[in-house]
């Protein structure tokens, strides 16, 4: 309802030279000039319904008074009359159509915070949020009548506005300047402390030296940021201990720091996995207790990226002994309202998920010695089975495994490019498109190679028995280099760039033909969706890959290997010499033929 009142109004201005986000936000002052009045929160004679009436020069003359800086509503009005003066033409029309909407009751549940994710326009201007993603984020704060709530980046107010209805006391942060939070003021009717400031490089909520607390915070930090350096040892606040820290490294401290109850913040599934800083931060919150839940999310919640979220509820004083882990990325909680956008489903389930301790499909409760266990790795699926998983744990249940790593080392490729240069040699790449369904993989394009790199690589050249892995994009898909390979050097094979190998230990007690055999099963393929981690591109990381443990084949199945990869190739060239008898049956002057 509120887009489509905004619209009625933007629809004017089309006939005039005030476009895109001037438009829509100038149509939203209107609307907010009318609850204003509506409410009696500005004098008589500066009423919308009155100053309409004589005309568009005082229309004006209004937008600026509740503009000048003395005025109690400069911030939302900020803006006005440099737009109005644009829009003259129709600008009576719109105080018309403002006035009979407040009339009418319209705008008793008007959000100016959420029109901004419905219309474009304002996206591009400011960043926002699916406000379902808003909604869920704010139900997992708790309880919110009469706590103070701190809300950072919040730049169209969209999470603001929901702590303001819920009885908050609203403390929003944002580095740029925008009229939204003034205008949530004015549409909710609670106040709304805010400050323009830094919250990471300078926060503004400070007293004698101090963070100004609040009882929650909430947020999601802008994504894709990548701070300067000197921001750890340049704070004054005492929030940052982590060197080099990334940007959502730095929001969560701080977020931390600002909070005296509860943290909810949404972050990159990056700082769940990563190294670093990030694993760093991790080992922090999980140690101390202050993590107390995990929430993975599907794609498309925040406009603008891909990117997958993940919303972390933290306790700063710290006590959590375990920690809660959801998967609502699934289709049980999601719809998608366009190719690029998300809605989240069944929001009460998940916040139920989020915050009882039972076990179901799609929640978990980890101790932190688990967590520790897995090198504090956090993605929800390390965590959260699905129930062909819990079968494949059912499978490996009686049978003797070793982690992959005592069994293999792996071998990065060869670094090779397509562009020839003089003074370069030749090799054969085997790339994803060169594993077949069954048989040994073949080699594919030419690639060229400094002389440096061959010296340097010659352990990275294919030998018989090697298992190429793909470890990124079509990852798990695997293949064997057969016994007849090209010695390293000029035209000798090497993996492609996505992909890793896989090559047998002198004292491993396991074929590579049968370790090759089990990857390639479905077993084996449940086994490395395990550990494949990315919502963008699919990666295993070679980490995890080593500490994969898999069953131990027999020797009776080494040798059995063989003889099934063997039956195999031979079955292939068959079917590809069948494959050219074939297409020579009819032969390439068929249709000319016809033609004689």
């Amino acid at each position: 309802m509120s887009a489509k009142v905004l619209w009625q109004l933007v629809d004017h201005f089309t006939a005039t030279p005030l476009r895109g986000p001037d438009a829509i936000l100038l149509s939203i002052q209107m609307l907010a000039w009318a609850r204003l009045s509506a409410r009696e929160l500005v004098e008589p004679a500066l009423r919308l319904e009155r100053v309409q009436q004589r005309g568009t020069e005082s229309l004006v003359q209004g937008l600026a008074e509740l503009e000048r800086p003395a005025s109690p509503f400069a911030l939302a009005f900020q803006g006005a009359v440099t737009a109005a003066a644009n829009a003259t033409a129709r600008l009576q029309q719109v105080a018309e159509d403002a006035v009979r909407f407040e009339a009418d009751g319209l705008l008793a549940d008007f959000s100016p915070a959420d029109v901004a994710f419905d219309v474009v326009s304002i996206q591009h201007y400011w960043p926002t949020i699916e406000p379902s993603l808003a909604d869920l984020m704010v139900r997992l704060a708790g309880p919110l009548e009469g706590v103070t709530a701190y809300t950072a980046w919040d730049v169209t107010a969209q999470l603001a506005d929901r702590l303001s209805r819920r009885g908050c006391n609203v403390m929003v942060e944002n580095p740029v300047a925008s009229p939204f939070p003034a205008l949530v003021e004015i549409f909710s009717g609670q106040r709304i402390e805010t400050s323009f400031s830094d919250p990471v490089r300078s926060p503004g909520f400070v007293s004698r030296g101090k963070l100004r607390q609040s009882d929650v915070a909430i947020a999601l930090p802008p994504l894709g940021i990548k701070p300067e350096p000197g921001i750890v040892e340049r704070d004054l606040l005492d929030r940052f201990d982590i060197p080099k820290a990334t940007w959502a490294v730095l929001a969560v401290q701080h977020l931390l720091a600002q909070s005296r109850k509860r943290v909810v913040v949404a972050v990159p599934h990056s700082l769940l996995q990563g190294l670093g800083s990030e694993r760093a931060l991790r080992q922090q919150i999980v140690d101390s207790g202050r993590l107390q839940a995990v929430v993975s999310l599907p794609p498309g919640l925040v406009f603008g990226t891909a990117i997958q979220i993940a919303v972390l509820v933290l306790a700063p004083a710290g006590a959590a002994d375990r920690v809660r882990f959801v998967d609502a990325s699934g289709e049980d909680f999601r719809e998608s309202a366009s190719r690029t956008r998300t809605t989240l489903l069944n929001i009460d389930r998940i916040v139920d998920e989020a915050m009882t301790g039972e076990r179901s499909p799609v929640a978990r409760t980890i101790s932190r010695a688990e967590i520790e266990a897995n090198d504090y790795q956090l993605l929800v699926g390390r965590y959260v089975l699905a129930a062909n998983q819990e079968k494949l744990r059912s499978k490996l249940a009686g049978a003797r495994l070793a982690p992959l790593g005592d069994l293999v080392e792996t071998v990065r490729p060869l670094s090779a490019s397509a562009n020839i240069a003089d003074g370069l040699f030749s090799v054969r790449e085997v790339g994803t498109a060169d594993i077949p369904p069954v048989g040994y993989v073949s080699a594919g394009r030419e690639l060229y190679a400094e002389p440096a790199a061959m010296n340097k690589g010659f352990d990275q050249f294919l030998r018989p028995g090697d298992i190429v892995l793909t470890i990124r994009g079509s990852t798990g898909k695997v293949g064997i280099v057969p016994d007849h390979v090209p010695n390293p050097g000029t035209g000798g094979w090497v993996a492609g760039s996505s992909a890793t190998v896989l090559r047998a230990k002198s004292a491993t007690p396991v074929d590579p033909k049968a370790l090759f055999l089990l990857l390639r099963s479905s077993l084996g393929q449940d086994l490395l969706k395990t550990i494949t981690s990315g919502s963008t591109i699919p990666m295993i990381t070679l980490r995890d890959l080593s500490r994969l443990e898999v069953p131990l084949p027999s020797v009776a199945s080494g040798r059995r290997a063989a003889e099934v990869l063997d039956a195999e190739d031979a079955l292939q060239r068959q079917i590809e010499n069948l494959t050219r008898q074939q297409s020579a049956v009819s032969g390439d002057d068929w249709a000319a033929g016809m033609l004689q």
